[in-house]
């Protein structure tokens, strides 16, 4: 059985080094079949640099320099029309996945095999890395992610 592709995509825009941090996660994953999409709304070259330096023979990373710069919006829609994976998964430039957060979102898609989206919790870390339990409880809840309403939800 073909192990299912995952396509993380990536919007960034003016902040190489949280994007080199998001991609280290997302390279360590422990679900192996992925690629990653960059879309660079940058204003300089230092992101393009970045990736011709420290990535510019990793296989997995598809990247691209948008110009005339795309808007987030925009920007991703075009991550979303380059992904080939069977399955997407958004992120920021800013983010940073556990290193099963992948194999973990599949365990869900396997069960229902016609669901379409899937969300995790999101948690908010300081400069430090430690993580501020109220203010991701806060994050989590404005974007109705909370133990009343786990599980499959109506359209």
């Amino acid at each position: 059985m073909r192990q299912t592709k995952i396509s993380i995509c990536v919007p960034t825009c003016n902040r190489p080094e949280l994007l080199m941090e998001s991609l280290t996660s997302c390279l360590a994953q422990t679900h192996a079949n992925i690629e990653i999409v960059i879309g660079d709304d940058s204003s300089d070259t230092r992101t393009r640099n970045l990736m011709d330096t420290t990535y510019l023979h990793e296989t997995r990373i598809s990247y691209v320099k948008n110009e005339p710069p795309l808007g987030q919006a925009d920007n991703i829609a075009s991550l979303f029309d380059r992904a080939t994976g069977d399955k997407i998964l958004l992120i920021h430039d800013d983010d940073a996945l556990k290193p099963d957060c992948i194999e973990r979102l599949l365990s869900v898609w396997n069960l229902y095999p016609d669901l379409e989206i899937a969300f995790g919790d999101q948690y908010q870390m300081d400069d430090t890395g430690h993580v501020d339990v109220d203010a991701s409880r806060k994050l989590n809840t404005d974007y109705h992610r909370t133990e009343a309403v786990t599980g499959l939800q109506d359209n």
